[in-house]
């Protein structure tokens, strides 16, 4: 055989070699190819038709099934804390009962849905394996009933405002009204709890402009506090008071808005001062 005979025999047997590898990998890649076509396909029905969903929700069912049977059932669910807040609307919220499986509660969205309620300042849900819940609850506190032109509303120890439906059991607390009041009658209540002759006769207190209160006692008299400093001045009226009682003299208001005197009208329309360090009552 000549060398070119050779030549070209080796030469048709290396483009037979090549072509066959062309082809076993444009089959590889084809099969590849169809495979994750396949893959996509799969995912995407899987999803589209919500069995994700639907496999997860099962596979949870059955592992709270598990564990119930395990002993990780719910015994006790102890709650501190609760004064106001529907013991019901509670249990409702927290969604698990004696008998479900301790791990059915999710004490993340538990507290969630705790916090949201109108009564609940916060809350915190332990788990007490095997079977106890634990609920503890910090209740807002109402403190004052705010008056305005569509009825009562509660407001809490902070000055925010709750909505409640049944407010009658409430009923004793101090009123205010006016503009500004809620946020302002915790510090108004606080200065007044400290002067027992004044807020054994308080009644209500109307806030002046978002600026300053008006008091009305129980008896009827009227008492004008000033802007700034008003507990010095209700300091000032429970000194007079402890000398010669003025607060059951038979007058319309005072006016303690001048610091150092205590001003105050007749119900005959008289204008009186009583000069605190003299401690008498004068005609102006």
């Amino acid at each position: 055989m000549s060398l070119l005979s050779r030549w070209t025999g080796q030469s048709g047997n290396k483009r037979r070699v090549a072509e066959d590898r062309r082809i076993v990998w444009l089959r590889r890649a084809g099969i590849g190819g169809g495979v994750l076509i396949l893959i996509f396909w799969l995912g995407a029905w899987f999803f589209l038709t919500d069995l994700d969903t639907r496999t997860y929700n099962w596979l949870h069912q059955k592992t709270l099934i598990a564990t119930a049977n395990m002993g990780y059932r719910v015994e006790d669910i102890l709650v501190e804390g609760r004064v106001n807040a529907d013991r019901a609307a509670l249990l409702t919220l927290l969604d698990v009962k004696r008998g479900d499986s301790i791990f059915k509660l999710d004490p993340r969205k538990a507290r969630e849905s705790l916090e949201a309620t109108e009564w609940i300042r916060s809350a915190r849900i332990e788990r007490r394996l095997p079977g106890t819940l634990f609920v503890r609850l910090e209740e807002r506190h109402p403190l004052a009933l705010w008056k305005t032109d569509d009825g009562l509303k509660l407001v809490d120890e902070t000055g925010a405002v709750m909505t409640v439906r049944d407010i009658r059991p409430f009923k004793a607390l101090p009123m205010v009204s006016g503009e500004g009041a809620p946020a302002h009658a915790p510090e108004l209540l606080g200065i007044l709890e400290a002067e027992p002759d004044v807020i054994a006769r308080f009644d209500s207190a109307h806030r002046i402009e978002d600026r300053r209160w008006n008091l009305l006692l129980k008896n009827g008299i009227g008492i004008k506090l000033p802007e700034n400093d008003p507990g010095l001045a209700l300091r000032t009226l429970a000194l007079s008071h402890e000398k010669e009682q003025i607060m059951d003299w038979d007058i319309d208001s005072i006016d303690l808005r001048d610091p150092g005197r205590i001003v105050f009208r007749t119900k005959l329309g008289k204008v009186q001062e009583y000069k605190t360090g003299l401690g008498s009552a004068q005609a102006l």
